[in-house]
């Protein structure tokens, strides 16, 4: 369904270029413009816009206008995955799968139940109000909650009429509202002493993982997309595994060619010690990802969280699950804990934060480079100006200057197929 106000979008419907529109009532319609072939067929697009405008003025609907009686039929629970049906196809910006993901969520558990059935037209700060007390109730996070809201507020934003201004124009109050403030969040992060225990705890492939983590400050996506035989699309290593081109993602368990955003397509230098460490962790394999499962087949984050590195962080002597193999559920006794390294669970973003931290305090490593080497955005013109890319043998001299910040262990690993050789 497209609510941009009368300016629908034609599509293949069958064997027709077909719209949907809301007549005067504000009862959703289809009609068809034209066959996709044959007689009667119109080949060239703007031929068949001007096809549908005729159709929709013939029904006395005019282009950028949307009669009060459409205003207050557009329910939320059918503008927002309309806004997100769109926000994946556009040109500009798309929405990352990652950010998808979490709208759906967002819609699903919280604002369908409350909000879903509301026109947007009842959308206002005292329906958010109302909303946000809600959401307090059910404990979530202020974050959470913030960008809950702000979802909410760019589906209202969202519909447009024929001339792109605002169907539902809002002014917003968060005193009003009562929105919550983040306040100083909470972003863990490692010493130098406990990521030589996590990885002298961990097996042959996931200490291998977090030493490029915590050697890179890579995000684990990027990370679990690196290819031994990569093309030019996808992530791989120089030779010498002393460059690392980044040029993919992976999501769930498929890669992407679109990074997080467009300053995460990077080249990230390596020291000598990590690169050595890699190498013998590849051993003889030519080809296939850097990281993979048994079966050659991409790992899944959430996998690695609850089978290696929560395990190793735990506070407890030993920790047990169970896991199905064969169809049969059976014990699985994991690592025990690390002293020191106790108390709530921290996730793969640690590492980056540990190297960041290396680069900035200890290694006192120009802040031009360490944001290009983490993937950040340019945010002022002189950062602009400032071009890192072609500048290859000052960054390898300041990676390898810079170093690690902790040790690895003396003892090399390799790896054939999935497995430690």
């Amino acid at each position: 369904m497209n609510t941009r106000g009368h300016n629908p979008t034609v599509y293949k419907h069958g064997n027709n270029w077909c719209f949907r529109y809301r007549d005067k009532d504000g009862v959703r319609k289809f009609a068809v413009v034209c066959p996709i072939d044959g007689p009667g067929a119109i080949k060239n697009a703007l031929d068949r816009d001007t096809r549908k405008r005729e159709i929709l003025a013939s029904l006395g609907l005019v282009q950028g206008e949307m009669s009060p009686e459409v205003k207050a039929t557009i329910l939320f629970c059918d503008a927002a995955p309309s806004y997100l049906e769109a926000a994946q196809r556009r040109n500009r910006n798309p929405l990352a799968p990652s950010t998808i993901n979490a709208y759906k969520s967002y819609i699903a558990n919280h604002l369908t139940p409350t909000i879903g059935d509301l026109p947007l037209a009842q959308i206002n700060n005292k329906a958010i109000k109302e909303l946000i007390a809600l959401l307090k109730a059910r404990d979530l996070a202020n974050k959470t909650i913030i960008e809950i809201v702000g979802f909410v507020k760019i589906v209202v934003a969202s519909i447009v009429d024929d001339e792109g201004n605002p169907v539902y124009p809002r002014k917003w109050n968060h005193e009003f509202m009562d929105l919550p403030t983040l306040g100083k969040q909470n972003r863990p992060t490692f010493t130098g002493e406990q990521i030589e225990q996590i990885i002298a705890r961990a097996k042959p492939r996931e200490a291998a993982l977090y030493a490029l983590l915590a050697g890179t400050g890579l995000r684990i996506g990027e990370a679990l997309a690196i290819r031994l035989d990569g093309t030019e699309d996808q992530s791989h290593f120089s030779p010498d595994c002393r460059t690392l081109y980044l040029r993919s993602n992976m999501w769930g368990n498929k890669e992407r060619s679109r990074l997080k955003t467009f300053s995460s397509e990077r080249d990230v230098d390596l020291c000598r010690e990590v690169a050595a460490f890699l190498k013998a962790y590849i051993g003889q394999r030519k080809s296939g990802l850097l990281f993979c499962a048994d079966s050659g087949k991409p790992l899944f984050q959430r996998n690695i969280l609850r089978d290696s590195l929560h395990p190793i962080e735990v506070g407890r002597e030993a920790f047990q699950s169970y896991r199905t193999v064969g169809g049969k559920k059976v014990k699985h006794i994991l690592f025990p804990a690390i002293p020191g390294v106790t108390g709530k669970q921290i996730g793969f973003h640690a590492f980056r934060r540990f190297r960041v931290t290396h680069l900035r305090t200890t290694a006192m490593v120009p802040d031009a480079y360490v944001q290009f080497w983490v993937g950040h955005g340019k945010k002022t013109i002189t950062e602009e100006y400032t071009i890192i890319r072609e500048e290859t043998t000052k960054r390898k001299e300041l990676a390898e200057s810079a170093g690690l910040g902790f040790k690895l262990p003396k003892k090399l690993i390799s790896m054939k197929g999935g497995k430690a050789a």
